[in-house]
């Protein structure tokens, strides 16, 4: 891969990532349930693929620790990891993540927890 290519992918990853991460912010500090659970339900609307991955997990009490939710999947994939509370997109081997708030984890988990789960 040149020069170019890996800019461009970089800076697509960037966005996806940035886009995500903005959309989480937003739910969270609404607490706009309803908009995050469409948000689950159509992610057509939000990204490139028609549906969400989530893995949960939970401790030995079968109590939710934290979920894993694929937020974009195909080129570039994103997660956020409410447990490592990091959002992490990955593209043809490269990789980048951002840091995701108490708020917006405490938030997601609430929301699987409550309606999900």
């Amino acid at each position: 891969m040149n020069t170019k290519e890996k800019e461009y992918m970089t800076n697509y990853m960037k966005k996806q990532l940035n886009a995500a991460f903005n959309d989480l912010a937003d739910f969270a500090a609404r607490k706009d349930v309803d908009g995050f659970l469409d948000y689950l339900d159509h992610p057509e609307l939000f990204s490139n693929h028609d549906y969400v991955g989530i893995n949960f997990v939970i401790d030995s009490q079968r109590e939710l620790i934290g979920c894993q939710i694929e937020l974009a999947a195909g080129g570039p994939t994103t997660w956020a990891d409410t447990q490592n509370k990091i959002l992490t997109t990955t593209w043809n081997g490269g990789e980048i993540s951002r840091e995701l708030s108490t708020e917006i984890c405490e938030f997601v988990n609430f929301v699987i927890l409550e309606y999900v789960f």
